[in-house]
């Protein structure tokens, strides 16, 4: 039969208050905690009476019938239940012994063992034999001897194996624990890797064994000594020394995992983080990146190769994150070997909520050159070939839209390096209303902006526009869809710098009327429904809409396709508008399957007269413009492909073709990007004038761990001219990745030079990564 006695907890250490009545008319004395409980049998008077045994009798030695009580939730000060076959006390050398299956609770602690005992004079607690100890907090501690002292700040283990909460095992010799928070592993191994399900005593794929492992609990702090990393049973690294975090640290100040790596432009170098944290919101890493070539040549005083900083690269990033807001800033900077010139680059990101309706914040971001960030390897922000920097404030209601902005642009590319062309806007401020509906399910509309922008050489002007708009849904008795909408829209504007008008005001008010008409024919059909829908729209403003005499900075660039077409004001801005009598047809077509759809749509877009603002290569300068067309195939599975048209309105010929194609389930698929712009997409005098170019790409998960990437793009204009293509293999599992990649470049830019790269990451869970290059040419 299972016996019990209840153990308390007496200033952090185990205790034993019990009520059992006693076999053969033998009960247990009256006690407190483990601390006065066997002294207190001498003198009962001074000890701490159980209700149940306020008028038992002390009788020596004897065995508990099994009681059990309640146990609560709190782990601190709280009582510890116990269960055992046996528990006895040997009165003369003051020591509780419980055996067989002994089992101890304390709130959410758990203690294991074959025998538990207590000396209470000594104040050490003992067990042995398959014990087990979990922590509230998911630690689970195995060993075949433990002790203990009662307040666990000290103790010995012998065949010691720790669990951490992240599932990461230590295994050890011995263990001592000293001071209550530091822990000494002798002849220590470390590994996040799980057990072989088959093999349990297989060797995990990669260990840290180490002669001495310290855990320091006070700073957070793991330390190895003379350290080996064993991949697959062979040691395969070295260190005499080694720390990292412990597994309840998410942030810790300290050197981070090196990074080795070599390239055609910048030589073998060698970059040395340092993750700094200043508060439980804040942090800084520093990257100080060696240029070992540069390292290496003598200084020469006077000459450009003598500066500290041609030899370095120096990165900072900083992030805060609030209850209100987060920021993520960088900066790098570097000194040019040959020029001696300075080169560096700023990014910064951050958005704060003001209140419940308004929020605020910025973007930052400049470089000193276009190539800075090629050959010194940072991100660019975006794809576009331009950045920006913006400080914006906006507000949002349940109909309302507010903003207030100012931002620049830096071109980073031969095209649109036009630092002294592109304009700096300051203040740009806009707000949105749109009302209610009204009894026809009719809204209005209000829309104010207002812009200033300048430049160092060029034309610098301010804008007011504003526009009121009606709109009116409406569905027909036959099924026909309509929105009847107009609008007027008044602007005025100053410049200063024009080449041709000088310093000038303008001003226009520009009224619009639009409908917009569909009809959607439906077949309900059970195997593959259908829907075919006619669409058209017609619009219609004055023909003297744009004046000569307004600047034109946001309606430059302008690009036809199948979505704007319907739209009753084709132009990308406020600055032009679309003049006359126009509008546009077209057919969509629909069918579903189980599982997907199929999609095709064409469309044209038509106007009373020629307008100026669209040239010939929009393919929208004579009274009917390009034909469109999209043809968009997803009907579920393993297959997709979109393709997306414009043909010559006289000849059919292509003038844009972006077709985009997919096959394959996830163990295996391909895709295929082809994009041709023959005749140029951009009215911009910028533009290129035609681009021909095609994007492969595969994607397979080999298995459970493996993985692979490859893509390839190609220049078809230039007689197939490649452009750059990439492969990567993945190994990935629960603690150990490696990813190795080759990238070859054939871009060359200023002094870029491109190349082919190898590289490889290798990942140990918990012990950070280590990236390095292994051969630039």
């Amino acid at each position: 039969m299972r016996r019990l006695a209840a153990l308390l907890l007496s200033s952090s250490a185990l205790v034993f208050p019990y009520a059992a009545a006693m076999a053969d008319d033998h009960v247990w004395p009256q006690v407190g905690g483990w601390g006065q409980a066997w002294s207190a049998a001498a003198n009962p008077q001074t000890a701490a009476v159980p209700k149940a045994l306020a008028t038992a009798p002390s009788k020596g030695v004897g065995t508990a019938k099994s009681q059990r009580s309640k146990t609560t939730d709190d782990d601190s000060d709280r009582p510890v239940k116990m269960t055992a076959d046996e528990v006895s006390h040997n009165q003369e050398l003051d020591i509780v012994t419980a055996r067989g299956a002994v089992e101890a609770f304390q709130g959410r602690r758990h203690l294991l063992a074959d025998t538990v005992t207590y000396n209470v004079g000594q104040g050490i607690v003992t067990a042995t034999g398959h014990v087990v100890l979990v922590e509230p907090t998911g630690e689970i501690t195995k060993a075949e001897y433990l002790e203990l002292t009662n307040d666990f700040g000290a103790g010995i283990a012998k065949e010691i194996r720790y669990l951490a909460i992240d599932k990461s095992r230590v295994a050890a010799r011995s263990a001592t624990r000293s001071g209550g928070n530091r822990t000494d592993f002798d002849q220590a191994t470390y590994t996040p890797c799980e057990p072989c399900k088959d093999d349990p005593d297989k060797q995990p794929l990669w260990q840290a064994v180490s002669r001495q492992v310290t855990h320091n609990q006070e700073q957070k702090i793991v330390e190895y000594k003379d350290v080996w990393l064993d991949v697959a049973g062979m040691p395969v690294f070295y260190s005499p020394y080694f720390s990292a975090p412990d597994p309840s640290v998410k942030r810790l100040s300290g050197f981070l995992t090196p990074s080795v790596g070599d390239s055609r432009n910048l030589g073998p170098n060698v970059i040395l983080p340092y993750f700094w944290v200043l508060n439980p919101q804040e942090d800084i890493t520093i990257y100080p990146r060696l240029m070992l070539n540069q390292i290496a040549k003598a200084p020469n005083p006077g000459s450009a190769d003598g500066g500290v900083l041609s030899r370095l690269n120096i990165g900072l990033e900083n992030r805060w994150t609030g209850y209100y807001g987060a920021v993520n800033n960088s900066i790098s900077f570097a000194e040019d070997p040959t020029t001696n010139k300075f080169r560096g680059r700023i990014y910064g990101k951050g958005q704060f909520d003001l209140d419940d309706n308004w929020r605020a914040g910025y973007l930052a971001s400049r470089m000193t050159d276009d190539t800075y960030n090629l050959i010194y390897g940072y991100p660019l922000p975006s794809d576009k070939p331009y950045l920006v920097s913006r400080v914006y404030s906006e507000g949002f209601w349940q109909k309302d839209y507010a903003n207030i902005e100012g931002f620049g642009f830096q071109g980073i590319t031969p095209e649109t390096d036009a630092a002294t062309k592109a304009p700096w806007t300051l203040p740009h401020a806009s707000f949105t209303h749109i009302s209610s509906p009204g009894a026809w399910n009719d809204y209005w509309t209000w829309s104010t902006d207002t812009l200033t922008y300048m430049r160092l050489s060029g034309t610098s002007a301010s804008r007011v526009s504003n526009k009121i708009g009606w709109t009116l849904p409406y569905r027909d008795q036959i099924g026909g869809e309509w929105k009847i909408a107009t609008s007027a829209q008044t602007d005025a504007y100053h410049s200063d710098g024009n080449a041709q008008y000088g310093s000038t005001f303008a001003d226009r008010a520009v009224p619009l009327m639009s409908i917009n008409w569909s009809y959607p024919f439906v077949n309900n059909s059970m195997t593959f429904p259908q829907t075919i829908t006619p669409m058209g729209m017609i619009a219609a403003s004055p023909n003297a809409g744009n004046p000569h005499r307004l600047p034109n900075e946001d309606s430059i660039d302008y690009e036809f396709d199948d979505i704007n077409i319907f739209q009753p004001n084709r132009m990308t801005g406020l600055d032009r508008v679309e003049e006359g009598v126009r509008g546009a047809y077209g057919l969509r077509w629909m069918g579903l399957t189980r599982h997907g759809d199929i999609l095709a749509q064409f469309a044209q877009g038509w106007r009373g007269h020629s307008d100026s603002q669209f040239n010939a290569i929009t393919g929208f300068n004579g009274s009917f413009s390009d034909y469109l067309a999209r043809v968009t195939v997803e009907p579920g599975g393993n297959f997709r492909i979109t393709d997306r048209m414009r043909l010559d309105r006289n000849s059919f010929s292509t003038n844009r073709n972006e077709i985009s194609a997919g096959a394959g389930p996830q163990a295996l698929n391909f895709g295929v990007s082809y994009y041709n712009f023959v005749r140029g997409i951009s009215s911009s005098p910028a533009a290129v004038a035609g681009s021909q170019q095609i994007y492969y790409s595969i994607n397979s998960e080999i298995s459970r761990y493996w993985s692979f990437k490859g893509t390839y793009q190609d220049d078809l204009l230039s007689r197939g001219k490649p452009l750059g293509w990439r492969a990567q293999l993945t190994y990935n599992d629960e603690c150990f990745a490696i990813v190795g990649s080759v990238v070859r470049n054939f871009t060359y830019q200023n002094d870029y030079l491109a190349g082919i790269t190898v590289g490889v990451n290798i990942v140990l869970k918990s012990f950070g990564q280590m990236p390095f290059t292994l051969f630039s040419d």
